[in-house]
């Protein structure tokens, strides 16, 4: 079906069934009356303009939900939305990914071409088990220590214009 792609990404869209409002900003960190939430759900902030920015729930005090937001969050003031949607964070990966460098949602932030859209991976998950992959074969070349540590001193008796390192007090 040709409107397949759409449908799927359609369902994508996350809905927004919680909501509460900010009572207060204070240094990075919103508290709200509400959403309905859990530890570690993702929530949006939606300012009086209608700009959103992305945040995570960090905790409760009371009644009241803490959340951050995940980019500056200027626009934020008392009274401004925030909604959950009962989504844990997640990005999407792909072998695009290899070499690139990516920010915390995985756009890739190198000055490369936009990273494709790859499968939606969930960030906090149980570790892989190390004796389900395949062992290395090939050695990761890396300066040896001994080498950077004998720099080192050298380094220290030029400085120091003796045969040793000084010694204080």
């Amino acid at each position: 079906m040709i409107l397949e792609q759409y449908h799927h990404a359609l369902l994508r869209i996350p809905q927004r069934p919680w909501s509460g409002r900010i009572s207060r900003a204070v240094a990075g960190l919103v508290e709200s009356v509400g959403p309905h939430c859990a530890l570690g759900d993702c929530c949006v902030m939606r300012d009086h303009n209608g700009n959103e920015v992305e945040g995570q729930v960090v905790g409760f005090h009371g009644s009241t939900v803490l959340s951050m937001p995940l980019y500056p969050a200027g626009g934020v003031r008392f009274g401004d939305i925030v909604s959950t949607w009962g989504a844990r964070p997640c990005i999407g990966v792909s072998e695009a990914m290899i070499g690139r460098v990516v920010d915390s949602q995985g756009h890739a932030i190198d000055g490369g071409t936009p990273l494709p859209a790859g499968e939606r991976v969930p960030v906090v998950r149980a570790a892989p088990d190390p004796f389900a992959r395949e062992p290395i074969d090939d050695a990761i070349g890396t300066r040896p220590a001994h080498r950077y540590f004998r720099r080192q001193r050298r380094w220290q008796k030029h400085a120091n214009g003796n045969d040793g390192p000084r010694h204080f007090g």
